[in-house]
C-alpha cells in the first residue's frame, strides 16, 4: 500500500515518500530473508544426505562398532561445519 505524494497535502509530502521508503526496505528484507531461509536450507540438505549415503555404505560394510562409530562421529562432524558455514549467508543488517 503505497502512498501517492501527489494525492496529500504538501505538508505530507515527505512524511508520504518516507513512509513508501520504509515500505520498500521492509519489502527488501522479507526477500533477503526468504532468500536466506532457501539457501540455508539448500546448504544443509546436500550434507545431511551425505551423512545418510555415508551411513547406508558403513552399515552395508562388514564393520566393527568402533568403525561404523567413526564414520557417524566424522559425517556429524562435517555436517556441522557446513552448517556453521552456513553463517556466512546471514542477511547483513542495514546502516540505516
Amino acid at each position: 500500500m503505497r502512498l501517492d505524494p501527489q494525492a496529500v497535502p504538501v505538508e505530507l509530502e515527505r512524511l508520504a515518500l518516507s513512509f513508501n521508503h520504509m515500505l520498500e526496505r521492509i519489502e527488501d528484507v522479507f526477500t533477503r530473508q526468504s532468500n536466506f531461509s532457501a539457501d540455508i536450507a539448500h546448504e544443509i540438505r546436500t550434507p545431511i544426505t551425505n551423512l545418510v549415503t555415508q551411513t547406508e555404505i558403513a552399515l552395508s560394510q562388514s564393520r566393527s562398532q568402533q568403525e561404523l562409530e567413526e564414520v557417524l562421529y566424522f559425517q556429524s562432524r562435517r555436517v556441522l561445519a557446513d552448517v556453521a558455514d552456513g553463517q556466512r549467508y546471514a542477511v547483513p543488517r542495514s546502516g540505516g
